[in-house]
């Protein structure tokens, strides 16, 4: 069994990831990025990982050990940057951004999530995803599960202008 092709994601995991926080983000960046700053973010965050699991039979629930939620600043924007439980299959999430510029404090808030995937020749990879207007969409292959390489690239795609960078451009 190839899994590049047929693993699957635990449904606690992929619900908190990519159903539920980016919801949160859309609704309420604010609230988010302040329990972030203040460093109440973990403690918030497992509540609402423990009530999605609670919706859950109970053999699919996972516990929250490794969520956490930490603050940053990326030039002119403030993150919530969300460490997940150990993402183990396809889609599972290791690290979130959510990303508020201080020029639009009050939205919308972009939600970049590096993801868990594997290679063609089942070797574990990343990829980077972001949750736009309900949609997923792909940024391609991410860097190793390291806070300051997912917030390198999340600083990228923040200032990324649609031009390729002079060393790029003929």
């Amino acid at each position: 069994m190839s899994k590049f092709l047929d693993d699957q994601p635990r449904e606690h995991h992929y619900v908190f990831a990519h159903r539920v926080l980016p919801a949160e983000a859309r609704v309420h960046p604010r609230v988010i990025l302040e329990a972030a700053a203040r460093g109440t973010a973990t403690k918030s965050l497992a509540m609402i990982w423990d009530h999605v699991g609670s919706q859950l039979p109970p053999d699919r629930r996972l516990p929250s050990t490794g969520l956490s939620g930490s603050f940053h600043e990326l030039g002119d924007a403030q993150v919530a940057l969300i460490h997940f439980p150990p993402a183990e299959h396809a889609t599972e999430a290791h690290l979130a951004a959510i990303v508020l510029p201080r020029s639009n404090p009050d939205g919308p808030a972009r939600y970049i999530v590096l993801e868990h995937s594997w290679s063609p020749e089942d070797r574990p990879q990343t990829m980077i995803g972001e949750w736009e207007g309900g949609k997923h969409l792909n940024g391609g292959h991410g860097p190793a599960p390291d806070e300051g390489a997912f917030l390198a690239v999340v600083d990228a795609r923040l200032h990324d202008d649609g031009e390729p960078p002079a060393s790029d451009r003929s």
